[in-house]
């Protein structure tokens, strides 16, 4: 499972390297999948889904111009 973890925290650091994402705080980032991986997320997920569905169109537009 090691090898896997590092594997996909690879490919997520990849993803959010080429989104050119500026200030991202790791260890809250790092907390935030854990609480969700554990079930004790405790934000609303409807509201953090649009917020980070709008950074990524922000970031997606910026990517392609």
């Amino acid at each position: 499972m090691e090898k896997l973890s590092y594997a996909l925290g690879l490919l997520i650091g990849h993803n959010l390297k080429g989104m050119n994402i500026d200030g991202l705080v790791t260890a809250e980032f790092t907390r935030a999948v854990e609480q969700v991986l554990k079930g004790e997320s405790r934000n609303d997920r409807s509201a953090s889904t649009r917020y980070g569905a709008r950074i990524y169109e922000r970031t997606a537009r910026n990517c392609w111009s």
